[in-house]
Parts: structure tokens; sequence; C-alpha cells
């Protein structure tokens, strides 16, 4: 039997979108205007909030049933469950999704390459993917192996609760081995 993964509701206290070094305003602004927006794990709906004021409709994905029931109010509708057990048939049509987002959330599933393929009918043929995804190759990462040090935390590059870490190689591999072009890659640093 497979063990069920629990969610870890993260939300920041403000976002700037402003802040270029932020995967917030990076996923605002690359997500644009007045779509239909598919953002699977929406926590709270921090994010999906300013999506819906920019006007997009928002159909979101939460597995914290708390959470997702405080992002209802952006969400149209708002699917309570789990990425990789819900029949998002039930709630989308395929090929009606024009951007979808998966914010710091692919490390936590247990087979991210299953929910990209099969994502991949709901969207549009010009439609497109918005993912943030953390680089364990990060400069700070290295260092600490370097000094003999592999420490978790509980968030950030080496968040506890990630079942998988990626290299920038592992990320474009993911995608393309998923049926995806990778076209733009923004990257933040870490403070």
């Amino acid at each position: 039997m497979i063990e069920r993964v629990s969610s870890k509701r993260y939300e920041p206290p403000s976002i700037d979108l402003e802040n270029k070094n932020s995967s917030h305003s990076l996923i605002v602004e690359l997500t644009g205007r007045d779509k239909s927006i598919l953002e699977v794990g929406t926590s709270t709906g921090y994010l999906s909030k300013i999506l819906k004021e920019r006007g997009n409709r928002i159909i979101g994905v939460e597995i914290d049933r708390e959470a997702g029931e405080i992002a209802r109010q952006y969400c149209e509708p708002m699917v309570i469950g789990d990425i990789e057990e819900i029949d998002l048939g039930e709630y989308i049509d395929q090929h009606s999704i024009d951007v979808i987002i998966f914010g710091d959330l692919l490390e936590h599933l247990r087979s991210p390459a299953s929910v990209l393929e099969n994502v991949k009918k709901y969207l549009r043929p010009e439609g497109y993917l918005v993912v943030s995804l953390p680089n364990v190759c990060h400069g700070d990462v290295l260092l600490n192996l370097l000094g003999g040090d592999l420490r978790y935390t509980s968030m950030g590059l080496l968040d506890e609760t990630h079942l998988w870490f990626f290299g920038f190689k592992n990320i474009i591999n993911l995608f393309n081995n998923c049926g995806y072009y990778v076209t733009y890659i923004p990257q933040v640093q870490y403070a």
C-alpha cells in the first residue's frame, strides 16, 4: 500500500510583484492576464487572488481541505484532493486551459512525470505550463555538501517534505520526456 503524503501549508507574508527575484512574482508575470488557469497546489489562494484580480479564471486543486476552502473564494471550481488521484476530467474539459501552474509542487509528488503527462490533455494547443521547481545543484547546497553536510530544512531547497530532487539537466529532461518543450527558464537566487 502506498502511504499518502500529507501537505504542508505554505503562505508567504506578502508577495512583492516588483521583486523579480521571487518565484511568486515570476509566476504571476509569466501567467499573464485574462486566461483560463489550472493552479495545482493553491494553498490558501494567495496566488489565485492576484491572478483573479488580473482577469484570470482559476480552477484550483489543493490537497489540504482547510487551505482549499480558503482558496475557494478565488477559484471556480475548487477541487479538494490529491492531484495524483483525482480525475480532473470531472471538472475540466480537454483542451480548455491556457496555463497550468505548478508552484513548488512537483518535487512533493510520488510521480511528477505521471502528473505532467496526465494534465497535458487539458491544455489548449497554444497553452503552456508555468512551473517553479527548486534546483538542488544550487551553490548553497553544493558548498554544504563539499563540507560534508546534507541538512534538511523545514522549507527551501532541502525541504524535508521533498520526495524528489532535481538538478538543472534533470528538470529539462523531466519536461522533455513528458512531451513539453522548455522555452524560458528564469532563475531566482535564494537569500
